[in-house]
């Protein structure tokens, strides 16, 4: 069982992460949100594609991706607009 890191992951951790587990999870405004794909699309560059929760109203949201037990860095947002 690995142990979460006591800071965000970086490159090569998180590469390695998504190699061995898929996305636990996905919080969007304290919301889980829907994951259909989350993978390495070009060197350096992770994408998400993940199906909004509709009880979210407009504005800045903290997201937030879990993958075996480690997180994301904290502090990340996302702009929804309805």
């Amino acid at each position: 069982m690995s142990r979460a890191p006591e800071s965000p992951l970086d490159v090569s951790e998180l590469l390695r992460v998504l190699a061995e587990h898929r996305v636990d999870f996905l919080v969007i405004g304290g919301v889980a949100a829907q994951v259909t794909f989350a993978g390495l699309v070009v060197s350096g560059e992770f994408q998400f594609n993940v199906v909004v929760p509709k009880p979210l109203s407009n504005g800045d949201k903290a997201i937030t991706a879990t993958y075996s037990g480690v997180s994301t860095q904290a502090g990340a947002l996302i702009s929804i607009q309805n």
